[in-house]
């Protein structure tokens, strides 16, 4: 059976029910947070294991992710639930072009910037889901990370790490294989 992932940031509902104030839930592949890897379809595990912690890449995975098709997506499981989803991006237009849509669906983002490597982060909150677009000026590094922040909480809990960090990250680089298609990630729901 071939593997689609069938997700994209849909605007329509979701947009209004965020802007109203509402909870939307996010989806990863048309799945909530907290789903098995199982159900994924076929996923290779990539980066360095981390006991309870596991990020896998689809073998034959393509995606858009609000847009712009990432240069890798990676999936982070806890204790083989879903909790977090990361894309490197490209170039400066596709992270722009990443930031602007998450601005008209989430508003306004809160700003942070660190003076050592020169990291820009953008952040927003949507019920329990956390989104962050990182900007590493040193090394021109750009990547999304989307989390369910209870399953990061009980995650970095059991790893003994501070309750208010984001989850860790897979380890780069990573090579990879994208299926001719490109289908797309996210999807937003309205509860």
């Amino acid at each position: 059976m071939r593997f689609r992932v069938a997700a994209a940031l849909a605007f329509g509902g979701a947009l209004l029910a965020i802007a109203a104030g509402q909870a939307a839930e996010l989806k990863i592949a048309g799945k909530p947070w907290g789903t098995p890897a199982a159900e994924f379809g076929e996923l290779l595990p990539v980066g360095d294991p981390r006991g309870r912690l596991a990020y896998f890449v689809h073998p034959r995975g393509a995606y858009r992710v609000l847009g712009v098709q990432p240069r890798e997506l990676i999936y982070g499981f806890f204790d083989d639930r879903l909790f977090a989803v990361y894309a490197g991006l490209e170039g400066v237009e596709d992270f722009g072009a990443v930031r602007r849509r998450l601005q008209e669906t989430l508003g306004l983002p809160k700003i942070s910037m660190e003076g050592r490597g020169g990291l820009t982060v953008y952040s927003w909150k949507s019920g329990e889901t956390r989104v962050k677009l990182k900007h590493y000026e040193g090394s021109g590094v750009m990547k999304l990370s989307v989390y369910h922040a209870g399953l990061a909480r009980e995650a970095n809990q059991a790893l003994q790490k501070e309750l208010d960090e984001e989850p860790p990250e897979p380890v780069y680089p990573l090579s990879p294989t994208r299926q001719r298609e490109a289908v797309d990630l996210l999807e937003w729901s309205t509860r």
